[in-house]
């Protein structure tokens, strides 16, 4: 149990989408249950006391709502797991002019998802981001994470052992991060975080 990272890429126009319309978040990260989406946008109806006395039964049906799709060639996913406040330290320290990547540009109304409402990354601060990232290689990271202190950094206990596990954990979740962005990148894709 502990915090974990999962990151979408997304159109400029998907992510506008959303935040204009926070329960298609649902839609973007459950897309194989549409009942969470549902149920944000047509809760079901209950029978208050006075229709009762009147002798209904039944709440009146649910409106018809289309449950919006997102391509999946728009929603690449990758979950970082726990590494991503180490990832976040470490990548802050080697690219201190890159943007708070993890901290987005915003959240996506106010429906949690997990820890707090999903963030947004519009497509420029992950445009600069990849760009920063683009000079730092493994060894730059394994660097860092071998002499920082990792006070007040989620999971520090394990960054702090510095040991051959850890250091794969981070590496591997960096490899994974740097994939990602490159070609989200590459597409002018913009991104949503969400901690679970």
């Amino acid at each position: 149990m502990g915090i974990c990272c999962s990151l979408y890429a997304l159109s400029p126009e998907q992510l506008a989408r959303l935040r204009a319309d926070p329960p298609l978040i649902w839609r973007l990260v459950e897309p194989d249950d549409e009942t969470p989406y549902l149920a944000e946008v047509a809760p079901p109806q209950r029978i208050s006391w006075l229709q009762r006395l009147f002798g209904q039964t039944r709440a009146p049906a649910a409106p018809a709502v289309a449950v919006p799709d997102f391509p999946a060639h728009e929603r690449m996913e990758v979950d970082l797991d726990k590494s991503w406040d180490g990832l976040r330290h470490c990548l802050g320290l080697c690219a201190p002019d890159a943007p708070d990547f993890f901290a987005g540009d915003g959240s996506i109304g106010r429906i949690e998802v997990g820890y707090g409402p999903a963030l947004a990354v519009d497509s420029g601060t992950l445009a600069r981001y990849a760009a920063a990232l683009e000079g730092i290689d493994e060894e730059g990271l394994r660097r860092q994470l071998q002499s920082t202190d990792f006070k007040d950094v989620y999971l520090g206990d394990v960054w702090r052992r510095r040991g051959a596990d850890a250091e794969d954990y981070l590496l591997e979740n960096f490899r994974e991060l740097l994939g990602f962005l490159r070609q989200a990148a590459a597409q002018g894709q913009a991104a949503v975080i969400c901690y679970t």
